[in-house]
């Protein structure tokens, strides 16, 4: 559906089809895309916009991206909020999930905003996404299939990556840490002598500093010790096939890693998320539901969010329903 031009050649609400300002070139709207991508802290976030944007091109059925954005940013508010429910509509029709909607309609009025700031249009775009229930499931596997899968990443018959791989398991369950967040760490960010680790958080602009217990140290030791490098600049993890030896772990690695390598040997269904759902849920239980102490160690900037683990854990809506029908009889 290639809708940019369109709404550029017909009437759209009832007014004349116009730009506000002319089309900006190609080239110097790729320049702005590339600028706006620099800007966001995280790799994962620039990679997934990137490829929103890219999304977006093809719906409007350009293969250049900056050929379509510069249609799109020469449109007129209405115009434009038209393009962005139809995009929104499409996704919606092809049943993918409220985060992936949303996904697609934050990252267009991210990009929209930073092209006003930067001159190359009048638009005041506010797509809308729609309504998703966050948190649905925010138990994860559980620590007995966490424990499962410790095992059986030890039990790997190449020492290398045995050590490789419950290095990973401990730093995402023991920490709770995500992926993005162990892919990204160098040799030099891990002090073993001081037992603590430094990261770059979801959404942080410096780096902190979180002390690691007795079984992680362990375990990143022996990992580094089969590592084959001290370079401090060097990546703490790497790919340790023959395609990609040496590089540094992707998250996507990560992922392939937990869900499909471990998780299916160890017979059971997780993916890296799932084990920081898992850590902060066991945490709240080792600790009676003290919000703040997990809120510290889950590193969320809202309480709020930590509530919802709690109440998952504790299914209060599920106790209601089983009280209200036992009432009922």
């Amino acid at each position: 559906m290639n809708f940019v031009p369109a709404l550029i050649d017909v009437p759209t609400f009832g007014q004349p089809a116009r730009s506000l300002i002319l089309a900006q070139p190609a080239e110097k709207v790729r320049d702005a895309i590339a600028l706006w991508l620099s800007g966001f802290t995280s790799e994962n976030t620039r990679r997934a916009y990137r490829r929103e944007i890219q999304a977006f091109a093809e719906f409007a059925g350009h293969a250049d991206a900056g050929a379509a954005v510069a249609q799109f940013l020469a449109l007129s508010d209405g115009q434009a909020h038209a393009a962005a429910d139809a995009w929104r509509a499409d996704k919606i029709a092809r049943k993918l999930s409220p985060a992936s909607v949303n996904r697609s309609m934050a990252a267009l009025n991210s990009f929209v905003e930073a092209a006003r700031r930067y001159g190359l249009t009048a638009l005041r775009l506010e797509a809308k996404g729609v309504k998703s229930c966050a948190y649905r499931d925010t138990r994860g596997p559980g620590m007995r299939a966490v424990r499962s899968m410790i095992d059986v990443a030890a039990a790997q018959e190449k020492p290398q990556k045995a050590a490789r791989d419950v290095a990973i398991l401990r730093l995402a369950t023991a920490l709770g840490l995500r992926r993005g967040e162990i892919a990204e760490m160098n040799i030099g960010h891990v002090d073993l002598a001081g037992s603590s680790i430094s990261i770059k958080g979801k959404g942080r602009t410096e780096r902190e500093t979180l002390t690691i217990p007795a079984n992680v140290r362990a375990a990143l030791a022996a990992w580094l010790a089969l590592r084959g490098t001290e370079d401090s600049a060097d990546p703490l993890f790497i790919a340790l096939t023959n395609a990609a030896r040496g590089h540094r772990l992707t998250g996507e690695g990560i992922r392939q890693i937990i869900s499909v390598q471990i998780a299916e040997e160890a017979g059971v269904k997780a993916r890296p998320h799932g084990l920081r759902h898992t850590a902060i849920t066991a945490a709240l239980d080792a600790f009676n539901g003290d919000f703040r102490k997990v809120k510290d160690f889950s590193r969320h900037a809202s309480l709020e969010t930590v509530r919802r683990y709690d109440d998952n854990r504790n299914n209060f809506a599920g106790s209601v329903a089983s009280a209200l029908d036992a009432i009922i009889g």
